[in-house]
């Protein structure tokens, strides 16, 4: 599964829940994937070395 900007639904809910409980700022916690959720996307993705696309896909998932 991958999920990237405009996408809506409870998998971006969950992927915002997380990012929040990791210090990361997604915004709203509403299943939207707009700008914040994809900042924050890419700033998790630099953290971990991971190529900073803003796409969560499985590799994100795992990390």
């Amino acid at each position: 599964m991958h999920l990237t900007e405009n996408s809506r639904g409870e998998d971006i809910k969950t992927v915002q829940e997380i990012l929040t409980a990791l210090g990361y700022n997604p915004g709203p916690l509403d299943g939207w994937y707009g700008e914040k959720t994809e900042m924050a996307v890419i700033q998790c993705q630099e953290a971990h070395s991971l190529y900073a696309d803003g796409v969560v896909g499985p590799i994100i998932w795992q990390a």
